[in-house]
């Protein structure tokens, strides 16, 4: 691959930078463009991953998965618990314990889970969701050891150290994270009034994953001691360790900090509960951040592992997809009502829904976005998709899948997951036989079943004084806002110091082991520095490649010395807008070819601007390599300007800074810039 690699970079770029026909004209080279030939594995080999699983005499499932590449390790925990274990009047739980546990453990001791990991120079985080909750870490191979000891540490030794103060201080945490996350976000209500209006009262997933914060102020210690013990033991959980490690000292690392845990209440995996709509639910809100009006449009589906799984997966794709896909055709391009439009299949461990979302551009009705979003239904229903489409759609689902797969943490965590949701983590290794088993039937059948002509939950999330863009017949949302109150973290936290006072001193839970002792960091990793190989091309571009052998992809880019600082300070945002428009056509493939084009091979190129680079990158399935290449130099050196998509893109750009005017983040970070350069300084601009 290196030799080809240079190759095909010298002669492709390198002849078109000079215009190998002697001239630069694209009109001169159009004509020797080739259709794209993407390489098709009609029976795509299995991926394999070598990995060892063994369960403990106590019920954990551990994973081991060696990956030498680079002297890091990655731990990866996942709970069966998420907000779907929860019961009414007590919702947020699973989430509020992810913030418990990095708080205290009886040996690790406060606040130190997360000051010895960045000591390690590590990294760790933790995540919550409706089905379950995981905790991670990646750090130097030579912290595997003391990262089991700690996660052993809260795994069993936590609970005691749970406090009055330590609740009602995290509480003060959450509700915070509730007002940046939902109350003061652009349409951060919308999955509360969706999960509200799909799924009957009292069923799981019938509230968000951060849950009432009029549940968790009740929350007592009681509380949290009764649903640690429930579902946060040894027998609802799987480990994996992936990275640079020795299998046998880490098996015996495991015992030692794991196996001594017991088992807690036996556990049972929760049945499917699909919802079931007997009309169609219209609710509108007034979002006091939304630039721009938006329509989400929901329909209730079937769980992960039901056969109908992978069908609807790819049907969302065929319908939003793409310029070729019904959704962009009509709501898109014909109709130009919204710069893009999704489809997305949820899966839920018990139940699943459908999504369709459209942010309109400034002013649209959202009742004229839905009739277009029944016509496009209607055009799927009436023009039959074509194989190219199909495996278009399953080959971009391969690259994705490996694209997941990049890191020793995120295949710790996909094992995981495969592991305590699926009950084999080696299922990993044939999902992309599954999508390559469903029929053009099975699609159409799930279309049907699921979408047309059904009853649905459509939210119009509008800006503040703009009820006249919702849809028609829509009723008032009830949405649930925090109250900001000057002062109560203040007071929460005086109150905290009261309680804390007349806490008693945990108590320390027996161990076969001496657990107050720190282990020591492990031998000293050796860095093993890839090789980086080099050229110098005859146009002046430097070429500099590395080898990783693991995955069939490649990821390429090419910069560009420019960007933000050469725009005119009377039109900024030049080159933004430049990158943006060169990705919509060449001088010989319409935008609508292009994007065929690039999707055939299951890559994805992105043309982007920074503050001093412009920079084209693309990453692929490696069978197909010299095909992206040359799509890239076609880009690079051959742009097309194209009229008609030129009005789309600038208003796309447009609706960006519209959005950004509401976006605390967004709003921040241009304040900084006009602080750090002045207002005389072209990079004080956006």
């Amino acid at each position: 691959m290196k030799n080809l690699t240079k190759i095909v970079f010298a002669t492709l770029l390198g002849c078109g930078l000079y215009g190998c026909n002697g001239s630069g004209d694209p009109a001169t080279t159009a004509a020797a463009i080739e259709p794209v030939k993407p390489v098709v594995e009609t029976s795509p080999a299995g991926l394999s991953i070598d990995i060892e699983k063994y369960t403990l005499a106590n019920g954990l499932d551990v994973i081991l998965h060696r990956d030498d590449s680079d002297p890091v390790v990655a731990t990866a925990i996942v709970y069966h618990v998420g907000s779907n274990r929860e019961e009414p009047g007590r919702t947020g739980f699973a989430h509020f314990f992810e913030h418990m546990l990095f708080q205290d453990s009886e040996n690790v001791g406060a606040g130190k889970f997360v000051t010895e990991i960045g000591d390690m120079g590590g990294s760790l985080n933790g995540g919550t969701w409706q089905d379950g909750t995981i905790y991670f870490e990646v750090v130097p191979s030579d912290g595997l050891e003391r990262v089991l000891w700690m996660e052993s540490d809260r795994m069993g030794f936590f609970i005691n150290t749970v406090t009055e103060a330590g609740l009602e201080n995290e509480k003060q945490v959450v509700k915070n994270e509730k007002r940046q996350g939902v109350d003061n976000r652009p349409y951060g209500h919308t999955d509360y009034v969706q999960l509200t209006n799909m799924y009957p009262e009292g069923h799981p997933y019938s509230w968000d994953v951060i849950g009432s914060l009029e549940d968790l102020q009740a929350a007592t210690v009681a509380d949290v001691r009764k649903f640690y013990e429930k579902w946060y033991g040894v027998n609802n959980a799987t480990l994996v360790i992936a990275g640079d490690f020795d299998p046998e000292t880490a098996k015996g690392y495991i015992e030692k900090y794991f196996g001594e845990l017991e088992q807690r209440s036996e556990v049972t995996p929760p049945a499917p509960m699909p919802a079931s709509l007997d009309r169609i639910k219209k609710l509108y809100h007034e979002d006091n951040f939304a630039q721009l009006p938006e329509l989400n449009q929901v329909y209730p589906a079937v769980e992960t592992r039901h056969t109908d799984f992978y069908a609807l997966k790819l049907l969302a794709s065929l319908l939003a997809d793409g310029k070729d896909s019904p959704l962009y055709k009509v709501i898109v391009d014909e109709q130009k009502l919204a710069p893009s439009a999704s489809a997305s299949f949820h899966d839920g461990e018990i139940a699943g829904t459908m999504n369709f979302r459209v942010r309109a551009f400034d002013g649209i009705d959202l009742d004229r976005v839905q009739a277009a979003l029944f016509a496009a239904f209607e055009l799927f229903s009436m023009e039959d998709f074509t194989d190219q489409q199909l495996e278009r759609i399953l080959t971009n689902q391969e690259t994705e899948f490996y694209n997941n797969l990049n890191s020793v943490f995120s295949k710790a965590s996909q094992l995981a997951q495969f592991n305590e949701f699926n009950g084999d983590p080696n299922r990993l290794a044939t999902e992309i036989d599954r999508y390559r088993a469903v029929t053009r039937e099975d699609i159409k059948r799930v279309f049907n079943t699921y979408v047309m002509n059904k009853n649905y939950v459509a939210t119009s999330f509008v800006p503040k004084g703009q009820l006249d863009l919702a849809l028609e017949d829509s009723v008032k949302a009830d949405v649930v806002e925090e109250q900001i109150v000057q002062g109560a973290e203040d007071a929460a936290a005086a109150a905290s110091g009261e309680v804390a006072g007349a806490q008693p001193e945990p108590v320390n839970t027996p161990s076969r082991i001496d657990r107050s002792i720190k282990p020591a960091m492990g031998a000293e990793p050796v860095v093993k520095l890839p090789e980086v190989w080099t050229t110098n091309m005859e146009s002046g571009l430097t070429l500099l490649g590395i080898e990783h052998h693991e995955l069939p992809l490649v990821n390429l880019s090419v910069r560009i010395m420019g960007g933000h600082y050469l725009d005119d300070p009377a039109q900024t945002g030049a080159a933004n807008l430049l990158t943006s428009i060169m990705m919509e056509g060449t001088a010989g493939r319409t935008p609508r070819k292009l994007e065929q084009a690039i999707r055939d091979l299951g890559a994805t190129i992105n043309f982007s601007a920074s503050e001093e680079y412009i920079t084209l990158s693309a990453s692929l399935l490696s069978r197909n390599f010299e095909a992206v290449a040359e799509l890239m130099e076609e880009i690079l050196l051959q742009p097309r300007w194209d009229e008609g998509e030129w009005e789309r893109v600038r208003q796309q750009e447009i609706s960006g800074v519209q959005q950004a005017g509401a976006n605390p983040d967004a709003v921040a970070a241009a304040a900084f810039d006009r602080l750090l350069y002045g207002s005389d300084n072209i990079l004080g601009t956006s």
